[in-house]
C-alpha cells in the first residue's frame, strides 16, 4: 500500500521538481499544498502517513503549521526540508515533533528513504 504523503512547498522550482520525482513512484500517494494553510484544509479532508513541509512559506509557514498541527493532536510525522536551518533549533524540533530536518538542495533518493522510514506502518 503506498505511503499517504503531504508536501507542503511554496517555491514553484521545488513545487515541480518534487511533483516529477513522485508522480510516477507507486511508493507514494502525494497531495501537494502550497503553504501551511492549504496544508491545514488538506488535512481536514483525511489524514496522511508523513507530512513533508518547508519553513519559510506565505500565510502560514512551517513552524506555525507545525503549532497547530501538534496543538489539535495531531501527531502524524513530519519532516522539515529547509534552507534555514538556523530557524529550527534542537529544543524548537523536539517541542513540535519534527521527525528529521533536511537541508536544501535535498537529495530526492535519500528524501524518499526517510519518509518511508516514518512512516508508522514500515517501522
Amino acid at each position: 500500500m503506498p505511503a499517504k504523503l503531504l508536501i507542503v512547498e511554496d517555491d514553484e522550482l521545488l513545487f515541480r521538481m518534487y511533483l516529477d520525482a513522485f508522480k510516477n513512484d507507486r511508493r507514494f500517494f502525494v497531495n501537494f499544498v502550497r503553504d501551511g494553510l492549504e496544508a491545514v484544509d488538506k488535512l481536514k479532508a483525511g489524514t496522511v502517513d508523513v507530512i513533508v513541509t518547508d519553513l519559510c512559506m506565505p500565510r502560514m509557514d512551517g513552524v506555525a503549521l507545525l503549532r497547530h498541527l501538534r496543538a489539535e493532536g495531531v501527531k502524524t510525522p513530519v519532516l522539515v526540508v529547509t534552507g534555514f536551518p538556523d530557524t529550527m533549533g534542537p529544543d524548537l524540533r523536539r517541542e513540535l515533533g519534527v521527525a528529521e530536518l533536511l537541508l536544501k538542495p535535498v537529495d530526492l533518493a535519500h528524501l524518499k528513504e526517510r519518509i518511508l522510514a516514518a512512516v508508522p506502518s514500515a517501522a
